[in-house]
């Protein structure tokens, strides 16, 4: 594997580990926190996480 294929894998792959943590994470680089998100999601018609 070339080294460029693997800076280009490794970024894209903290973008998405970045992401989730700001879901899961209250305040954790301005994320919202898992009640927030499972709110919104609930709002917009997707109420798969349970009451």
């Amino acid at each position: 594997m070339k080294a460029g294929n693997l800076i280009i894998r490794i970024g894209i792959g903290l973008l998405f580990v970045w992401g989730g943590l700001e879901k899961f994470i209250e305040g954790f680089l301005g994320g919202v926190g898992l009640d927030n998100m499972a709110a919104f999601l609930k709002s917009n018609g997707l109420a798969f996480l349970g009451d």
